[in-house]
């Protein structure tokens, strides 16, 4: 291990090249030792959320309100820094990136789930704004990576326009490539094969939750993206553990 001076004039330790054969995962981790820069690092988190108006059929919107803004005193709690952005399937962004703490909370007035399910034009929009919002603050010089979470109780119901779930996959499997930016799908059991349509859409298995369609089963996934999110915001290196390992189970029942 060598160091040279970065574009911030600052010491960087510079990893040997890994040997040929060398564990994936070790690679990763030597990224996330070596790829440490001067300055706090923060995670930027975006939740799409579905408001489709299966989620007011089946009675599940209070605990989806109750499980999404949960979540975000969790955040607001956690040792590291993260910064939140929420959006909509069909409704759009709620407010810009904003601590956990000032983010808005799901109320009845600003989620009505009585939409349709645009999954992939949605999704694409999403991502978008997400890599977007990384890309400034990675040439600002921030210490930053992000997470985003695709949560849906449905398959995709309204004409893609933006190249469906190809375009997706693409996009989402320049995230990862990045070693910065995870995404995470979390869909609630139903006659959908979840696994399949995130696969298709590009999202590792390790990364995929289904829950059951009921207020446990989503407090649990709720709770397991909390517990998966705040462990990764404490460090660099520590979400770099978490791109390798994928969603962490929860700590409460």
């Amino acid at each position: 291990m060598t160091t040279e001076r970065n574009d911030r004039g600052v010491d960087a330790a510079v990893p040997a090249t890994p040997h040929e054969g060398s564990q994936p995962g070790m690679q990763l981790m030597e990224v996330a030792k070596a790829e440490l820069i001067a300055g706090d690092f923060t995670l930027l988190v975006g939740f799409l959320v579905d408001d489709s108006n299966s989620i007011s059929t089946y009675g599940n919107a209070p605990s989806i309100i109750g499980g999404y803004n949960g979540m975000l005193e969790d955040f607001a709690q956690a040792q590291g820094s993260i910064e939140f952005w929420g959006m909509r399937l069909n409704e759009g962004e709620l407010a810009p990136f904003a601590p956990p703490s000032s983010a808005p909370r799901l109320n009845g007035a600003n989620y009505r789930p009585f939409y349709g399910t645009p999954l992939y034009d949605a999704s694409i929009d999403f991502l978008q704004r997400m890599e977007q919002e990384l890309g400034q603050r990675q040439r600002r010089g921030e210490n930053v990576a992000a997470m985003s979470v695709i949560f849906t109780d449905g398959e995709n119901t309204i004409e893609a326009l933006k190249g469906g779930a190809p375009a997706v996959k693409e996009k989402v499997t320049t995230m990862f490539g990045s070693k910065r930016h995870i995404v995470m799908g979390m869909g609630v059991q139903g006659a959908v094969d979840f696994y399949l349509i995130f696969r298709e859409m590009g999202i590792p298995e390790r990364f995929i939750q289904v829950v059951q369609r009921s207020e446990a089963g989503l407090q649990r996934g709720f709770q397991t993206t909390s517990d998966t999110t705040v462990f990764s915001a404490e460090s660099f290196e520590q979400f770099t553990q978490t791109s390798i390992t994928g969603v962490r189970p929860p700590t409460q029942p």
